[in-house]
């Protein structure tokens, strides 16, 4: 039976989780399907956990390593910072105690390579951060000796920052050598992150590529000689030390912060951790084959910062606190031992259930299990669906034999169905995946479907239609763009343009008399090192090539120096008017800028935006200026140079885009991301009636992205899967994007 907690995972959940899967879901299927419902995580064969002798010293921070099938407790914190060790043997279920380490320390790296134990960096505090000292040591215990050998220090700095405090570290062994993944909160104005490895053989340490998130701590383990990096907001990240090159990976189903993380037969599970204010005992499987996380059976005790051991194919959950203070934790002496069930013992339950909807249609998804020889699908008009009770049931079925993705034709529009697959051999069935929802319906507004990717994957860019083709300028991807490249709808292809002679991210760009005009934007990675454009350049299709043009004032009469990183704008007229959000100033202000083409002159007098906003977007539609935030909308009508408020759409997330198609005297607005998702709603505006409807949403949310209209069909070109800034411990954290190379078009 779908339980209570079952349909509420038919609801969208977690950060992040269902903009990933929905990428998957957006591929194959016929075009104009929406993605309706969340795929959702289901749980995998189950691990049998149980208690196991205490650890003689309650400890949390601490790290393990095994030798031998035996594993070491390390460090940590008890009260006070340890050095003590402490060897757990799982063959006996009996602990000894060892050498102690050289120097004290909790929140260190503990990894082990031919049969030695590195014990590398940490920190050493009790009640009061403020008064910690990092540690650089690493320190060699030998199991069969007992006894500890000083190594080369950890660097304390990098090519960044001559001062790196590595408090928060993470670590683990590939090909024999140790990675290490920090992060640094001191001695910069924005943290940064950093990769060492350390090579035990050499004893030398070498400076690797940069993890991709930066977050205040990582837990980090290898499998297949990859190394994983989960950070304090479930994002997932693998490395390979052979190509010096991060991947991201699907996040955690929900953020959890200081989880333990390690590998077992082939997979990856993050166990235990923080959500908000408690502790908790969630299990998490990774398989790296298919990059699904599959829920597994929850530990007995919940706990942060808890150790997570592996020996003769088990898994050991040692330690760690039953609350969340960093400053006051309770440390644990916990141990629990989880078995996982014997290879081909049961089949593997279907994951990565997801639905795309069409008229009278649903498509259902699913991946693939190893060993499986076909697929069940049940599905029915009732909640209470499950495999014993489904002939009974409204629109009840059994779709034996089925293959991903299987269509079901001739539903109900408006009436949701529930579905969930099981996989089968010649003698076995499978538990039954968590299932979707969906409600098919005969979509209004636009219809989506994917078209050839741009050559350059970029966010913040700018467009602008000459001839039916349209110009994608600037952006970022990793730096701050000149790139131009031309799309053609027609023929669904790309062609590279003379490039613009300023890089720029969120440049404006507009149309006028059949030449492209691209002003102002900003160039920066980090969001600390901003600098503005104020540069005007003219591009010309037919001949391909740009010319300089006036550049956009620094400021008006009333601040003579504006900072303009927050800046929109599109052609109405013949003319190009610009809105203006200064936050150089006090207070700061909003203002309206006209850009001539025909005599190359600015008039920086028109009325000013009605409200200031870090994040305009703007259109025009019917001879009118729209401008759009994330909690205002207003109209601008150059003649007579006024401004009116009009109704703000239903959603307001920051970094929406907002696109005008002539042909329905309507207004899109589009993505955008909040405070814990990115979004793939489209909004719809009726001047007409002055009325906001939610409309189709994108098959890949997104925000950040660049749009145009070409005959009516509205194109979304790249933009980013994941905020701008996330919150980590109540404060925003900037994230570094991730752009897309994505092309939508929607009719």
């Amino acid at each position: 039976m779908i339980s209570d907690e079952r349909l509420k995972r038919f609801v969208r959940s977690g950060f992040l989780l269902a903009p990933l899967f929905l990428l998957a879901c957006s591929s194959g299927g016929g075009e104009g399907g929406v993605p309706s419902g969340s795929p959702l995580t289901p749980a995998g064969p189950p691990i049998t956990w149980e208690l196991k002798s205490p650890m003689p010293t309650p400890r949390t921070e601490f790290g393990v390593a095994t030798v031998d099938n035996k594993i070491y407790a390390i460090g940590g914190y008890s009260g006070s910072v340890l050095r003590t060790v402490e060897e757990y043997d799982p063959a006996t279920d009996t602990w000894t105690r060892k050498a102690d380490m050289p120097t004290p320390r909790r929140q260190l790296v503990v990894a082990s390579v031919n049969n030695r134990i590195y014990a590398i960096g940490g920190v050493n505090f009790t009640s009061d951060p403020g008064s910690l000292v990092y540690s650089y040591s690493t320190e060699e215990y030998d199991p069969a000796t007992d006894t500890w050998t000083s190594k080369a220090s950890m660097p304390t700095g990098g090519t960044v920052n001559s001062v790196l405090a590595n408090r928060f570290i993470g670590g683990a062994v590939a090909n024999g050598k140790i990675y290490i993944a920090a992060r640094n909160a001191t001695g910069t104005s924005l943290p940064i992150t950093h990769a060492l490895e350390y090579d035990p053989t050499t004893d030398v340490w070498t400076s690797k590529t940069q993890p991709p998130f930066i977050y205040t701590r990582y837990t980090v383990a290898s499998l297949n000689n990859k190394v994983y990096a989960l950070s304090d907001i479930g994002e997932l990240a693998e490395y390979d030390p052979l190509k010096d090159r991060w991947i991201i990976r699907p996040p955690l189903s929900a953020p959890r912060f200081r989880t333990g993380l390690t590998s077992v037969g082939g997979k990856l599970f993050s166990i235990g951790g923080g959500q908000n204010s408690s502790p908790v005992s969630t299990v998490e499987e990774y398989d790296p084959e298919t990059q699904n996380w599959a829920l597994r059976a929850s530990t007995a005790s919940p706990r942060v910062s808890v150790a997570i051991g592996e020996a003769l194919g088990r898994l050991y959950a040692i330690g760690g606190s039953s609350n969340i203070s960093e400053t006051l934790p309770s440390p644990l002496n916990t141990v629990e031992e989880g078995s996982l069930p014997l290879p081909g013992s049961v089949l593997q339950v279907p994951t990565g259930d997801a639905v795309t909807t069409g008229n009278g249609q649903v498509t259902v998804r699913w991946n693939p299990v190893a060993g499986a020889t076909s697929y069940n699908l049940y599905m029915a008009s009732d909640t209470n669906l499950d495999r014993s009770n489904y002939a009974g049931l409204p629109d009840g079925a059994k779709l034996v034999g089925v293959t991903s993705p299987h269509t079901i034709t001739g539903l109900t529009n408006g009436k949701t169905y529930y579905f969930f697959v099981t996989a089968t051999d010649a003698d076995r069935e499978s538990e039954e995946s968590f299932g979707s929802s969906a409600t098919p319906t005969a979509p209004p507004g636009l219809l989506w479907r994917t078209r050839a990717s741009m050559p350059t994957p970029r966010l913040e860019a700018g467009a602008a239609v000459v001839n039916g083709k349209i110009y994608v300028v600037g952006g970022f991807s990793g730096s701050a763009l000149t790139t131009t490249e031309e799309y053609d709808p027609a023929t669904d292809t790309w062609t590279p343009k003379a490039n613009m002679p300023t890089a720029r991210r969120s440049p404006v760009v507009a149309t006028v008399n059949d030449k492209i005009y691209a002003i102002g934007g900003m160039n920066y990675v980090e969001i600390s090192q901003v600098t503005y454009s104020y540069a005007t350049e003219e591009f010309d299709p037919s001949t391909n090539t740009w010319t300089s043009k006036a550049p956009m004032p620094a400021g008006n009469s009333v601040n003579p120096i504006l900072g303009n990183r927050f800046i929109a704008g599109t052609a109405v007229n013949g003319k190009i008017y610009i809105t203006v959000f200064n936050n150089g100033g006090a207070p700061p202000i909003s203002s309206t800028f006209e850009y001539d083409p025909m005599t190359n002159t600015w008039d920086t007098t028109k009325s000013p935006v009605p409200f200031g906003n870090a994040q305009y977007t703007v259109a025009s539609l019917g001879g009118k200026l729209y401008t759009l935030t994330s909690g205002s909308f207003a109209e601008y009508t150059p003649a007579t140079n006024t401004w009116v408020i009009r109704p703000s759409p239903p959603q307001t997330p920051t970094q929406m885009r907002l696109v005008a198609v002539p042909t329905k005297n309507k207004l899109y607005a589009i993505g955008g991301y909040s405070a814990s998702d990115v979004h793939d709603t489209v909004q719809e505006y009726d001047p007409a009636s002055n009325i906001w409807t939610t409309q189709v949403s994108v098959p890949v949310p997104r925000h950040s992205t660049t749009t145009a209209e070409v005959g009516g069909k509205v194109y979304m070109f790249g933009g980013s899967l994941f905020p701008d800034f996330v919150n980590v411990g109540g404060a925003p954290t900037f994230m570094r994007p991730l752009p897309l190379s994505d092309v939508e078009e929607g009719q």
